[in-house]
């Protein structure tokens, strides 16, 4: 069995405007459908390891939020983040998705049971959300995210991870590095990974919020410095999803970005070995979000 490490963002620039919004209220729901993002295959990056061929359909996502449209949020609240000497750790009300004024009393896709107490302090509020990385496809700029904490190196998500191809549909790759990056274990600790998954797709003016869930996937974490990550490969469509602001087309896609959720600390994790369909081990990562041409 494995595990997957790591942990979020902090944004002291934005909390007071976090706190300051209303919940976030959905213009219309979103597909959770193959039609709309799945896993088609998945390989180790281990030596003669061979890509697992998912069936259609069986690598979907947990969740959708749903499509949204609230130009005082996105994009500037969603992809800022601090430059204090905690930052982008997941604590409650840093940053977007874990924000509690727009998405309940516990942050994006999270339970009251999921919360956590990522500053060692005994109480367990913090989402876990951690900001990985965001790609602008009109203009081809890259922004990664970095995680900071007092007293150790801090840690910029690497680019090159993750390639786009088409404009309302196309395919997609995920490649991380091959092995967990030290410094990052660091920060978040050794016996920590990423449980969820949570991809932001915009288009227009509106962005659709989905989830992968590690434990709906049926893969081992990954954990360690020395486990091979898994590569990812699928398809995506937002051509029901994102509209243009008639409400009536489709919206060609702008920007993609990727979060993480880094659980509490775990002396072990048991997850099913992969039974018909393994998938989403978010072996951890840097991103990269490149338009192919």
């Amino acid at each position: 069995m494995n595990k997957l490490v790591l942990t979020s963002l902090a944004m002291a620039a934005v909390v007071g405007s976090f706190n300051a919004q209303a919940t976030l209220t959905s213009i219309r729901n979103c597909e959770v459908t193959p039609a709309a993002i799945q896993i088609t295959s998945i390989q180790k990056q281990s030596a003669g390891s061979t890509p697992i061929l998912l069936p259609s359909g069986t690598a979907v996502p947990s969740d959708c939020l749903g499509v949204y449209n609230d130009k005082t949020v996105y994009p500037s609240g969603v992809y800022s983040f601090g430059s204090g000497a905690n930052s982008n750790l997941g604590w409650k009300d840093t940053s977007f998705l874990n924000s509690t004024s727009l998405f309940g009393p516990y942050g994006a896709f999270v339970d009251q049971s999921d919360l956590q107490d990522l500053k060692d302090e005994g109480v367990f509020v913090d989402p876990g959300w951690i900001f990985v990385g965001k790609l602008d496809l009109d203009t081809g700029k890259y922004e990664s995210g970095t995680v900071k904490r007092a007293g150790y190196d801090s840690y910029t998500f690497e680019k090159g991870i993750i390639d786009i191809t088409g404009g309302t549909s196309g395919t997609w790759t995920y490649t991380p590095p091959k092995y967990n990056p030290q410094t990052l274990m660091n920060i978040l600790g050794a016996n920590k990974f990423f449980d969820q998954a949570a991809v932001i797709f915009k288009g227009g003016n509106d962005y659709a919020i989905y989830n992968f869930s590690l434990k709906d996937l049926l893969l081992d974490p990954v954990v360690g410095t020395d486990d091979e990550n898994y590569m990812f490969s699928g398809t995506w469509d937002m051509s029901k999803v994102l509209k243009t602001p008639n409400g009536k087309n489709p919206a060609g896609l702008s920007h993609v970005s990727l979060w993480l959720r880094d659980p509490s600390f775990v002396t072990q994790v048991q997850v099913p070995e992969p039974a018909t369909v393994a998938i989403l081990g978010l072996g951890l990562l840097g991103l990269r979000l490149r338009r192919k041409h």
